[in-house]
């Protein structure tokens, strides 16, 4: 089976949510907080491969800074 984007995106998610159940219902389970740790590197490298694919960088930019600004907000 090849894994793609999606899957990897997936698998970012899944660990990220692990960590956060991790992070607020079973803060002494230091396993959890471990898989979560895999979630950040793979996020980075859809990033970079997002931009390495796209035929509009600036767009892809912009795209980029107001989701930042959005996720900000409380």
């Amino acid at each position: 089976m090849k894994i793609n984007d999606s899957h990897l995106k997936l698998i970012a998610l899944s660990t990220m949510l692990v960590d956060h159940i991790g992070y607020f219902f079973l803060p002494s389970v230091e396993v959890l907080r471990i898989i979560g740790r895999l979630a950040f590197p793979l996020f980075g490298y859809a990033l970079v491969q997002g931009e390495r694919h796209t035929s509009n960088f600036s767009g892809y930019l912009f795209r980029l800074i107001i989701f930042t600004i959005i996720s900000q907000i409380p």
